[in-house]
């Protein structure tokens, strides 16, 4: 399996079936099959996931693990339904099989010395923000990594669960328990750090500030692109603009550039994909926000 493929979208049509891949962070065209092949593909994977592969008009969630020469690799699934079939979208995660140190996320020396002191502060609200594949949830594990120890009670809440980490308490989100109640049945299990995968509502927005402003340290995940459009996003969440500056430590803005090709310069070989040969993460950080 090639580790730089994050995605493999797989779209059913009339009479074929496309298949297309994003790697480092861009999809390209792979090749077409029949649809014959296909269904019993799906019949296949949602056996493995533990899905009812009967249901093909409702959208589905799931998961396998897959083993390969380079360790566990951890596929999330989604299938929806469309008129010609349904459409599947297959992510890659835990690629490297353990979660990266900060010293090996690539960054700049200053992003990396700001990262590190994140371990000096106690208590408010830490956000990453970026667009989708940004590389946020591999930012925010790696930061998870740093800041654990045996004297520290971690617990993480996402949608799904993307990076199995058994030194901290995960909870994944489901239809039956929102963020918002996870979140809030998680105050009185004595945290000293909590970690949002996404801040997506009004509820969990109030209660994430309501848990920096007694004492713990949130993490959080955000779709946002600058620091004016995170501000932004919170307070059209219901945040209170002066509660929010008041626990905000950190904004940090996440993007992915691309890394040239060596080989032809960027130029499109059999080596690189389309003239890129790595992606690496761009973080703009701020803080000392004024109240």
């Amino acid at each position: 399996m090639d580790f730089d493929i994050t995605d493999f979208h797989i779209e059913p049509f009339h009479n074929f079936v496309r298949l297309k891949v994003r790697k480092l962070g861009r999809i390209k065209y792979i090749l077409n099959f029949s649809k014959e092949f296909f269904k019993s593909f799906i019949v296949s994977l949602k056996s493995l996931a533990n899905l009812d592969y009967t249901k093909n008009f409702k959208p589905q969630d799931g998961r396998v693990y897959v083993n390969t020469k380079k360790g566990k690799v951890f596929l999330r699934l989604s299938f929806l339904p469309g008129i010609h079939g349904e459409n599947l979208v297959i992510r890659v995660l835990n690629k490297k099989g353990s979660i990266l140190k900060l010293e090996h996320l690539g960054l700049d020396l200053n992003s990396y010395k700001k990262l590190k002191e994140i371990k000096t502060i106690r208590h408010g609200l830490v956000l990453i923000c970026g667009p989708t594949g940004s590389g946020k949830t591999t930012t925010l594990y790696a930061l998870i990594r740093d800041l654990f120890s045996p004297q520290k009670n971690i617990i993480s809440i996402e949608d799904p669960v993307e990076y199995l980490y058994p030194a901290i308490r995960q909870i994944e989100v489901n239809e039956k328990l929102t963020y918002f109640e996870a979140l809030k049945s998680s105050l009185r299990q004595d945290p000293d750090i909590i970690v949002l995968g996404e801040i997506r509502d009004e509820d969990t927005a109030k209660t994430a500030i309501r848990a920096a402003q007694t004492g713990h340290l949130v993490l959080a995940s955000l779709h946002a692109y600058s620091l004016k459009t995170t501000i932004s996003r919170l307070i059209n969440l219901g945040v209170p603009k002066q509660d929010l500056l008041e626990v905000l430590k950190l904004v940090i803005i996440q993007s992915l550039d691309d890394v040239p090709c060596p080989f032809c310069k960027g130029k499109s070989c059999k080596i690189c994909f389309e003239g890129i040969f790595d992606k690496r993460p761009n973080l703009k950080i701020f803080e000392n926000f004024p109240t």
